[in-house]
């Protein structure tokens, strides 16, 4: 038996070293009404960028797009948004992605109507009012979560918070509740109908904005237990709560 050695060099493999551009910096995201915007620090030899995101309720999607800024619009208020960046080279080579960052959608107040100890209702300009009389709290938009069964609406109060609704004002699930009926009783002004409420100084009916805005013409639930099993009704959903 032989063995015949040879003289040639072993094979070398070969591997092809990809040089990717680094992760864009400082990424920053600003929400507005119904929009985000977001911004990075521009990458040195970046063709374009890709911006990717995605949403609480499921959504996601990418844009592309050649500046270091981006407005996202056409989203949905209350709804948390993340995004992160990378940069692409001229080959079509896409580089590291960047750190995450969200935003919330929601209705930007900016002027605060001013409000008399005299009136009737305070607009607190964080997507709440104040009952002067009662002191409760009411949610400003009135028509949130539309038409629900009464376990729905229930579930919809519980669960409402800071960042949905227009909220803007630091609460937590759990501490919004729907009214009692005596608490409802309170609220009407018998001095008018359809609806039964006054405008935020008390000396005439309410319309739109003025404190609430979405008002429906339909009935609301009240806090009180629902017992029939069997008539399951859709009425609206007003979320009021006691905190400040």
């Amino acid at each position: 038996m032989s063995t015949t050695l040879s003289d040639e060099p072993p094979l070398t493999p070969v591997i092809d070293c990809v040089s990717v551009l680094p992760a864009p910096s400082n990424p920053f995201a600003e929400a507005g009404d119904t929009s985000v915007v977001l911004s990075w620090e521009s990458v040195t030899d970046a063709a374009s960028y890709v911006v990717y995101w995605e949403a609480t309720d499921g959504s996601e999607g990418n844009l592309s797009v050649t500046a270091t800024s981006l407005m996202h619009d056409g989203l949905i208020n209350g709804v948390e948004y993340s995004y992160w960046v990378t940069a692409m080279d001229t080959m079509g080579v896409e580089g590291i992605a960047s750190i995450t960052v969200s935003a919330i959608p929601n209705v930007i107040v900016t002027d605060c109507p001013p409000s008399l100890p005299s009136n009737r209702y305070t607009d607190n300009c964080n997507g709440t009012v104040t009952d002067n009389r009662s002191g409760l709290i009411w949610l400003k938009n009135a028509n949130c979560f539309g038409e629900q069964d009464w376990g729905t609406a229930m579930q919809s109060a519980a669960n409402l918070a800071n960042g949905q609704c227009g909220l803007s004002d630091g609460s937590t699930s759990g501490v919004w509740r729907l009214p009692t009926t005596g608490q409802w009783k309170a609220m009407v002004d018998k001095s008018y109908s359809t609806p039964a409420l006054s405008n935020a100084e008390g000396t005439g009916q309410w319309t739109e904005g003025d404190p609430f805005s979405g008002v429906q013409l339909f009935n609301y639930w009240s806090y009180a237990t629902f017992v029939n099993r069997w008539y399951r009704p859709t009425l609206g959903t007003w979320p009021s709560t006691t905190a400040t």
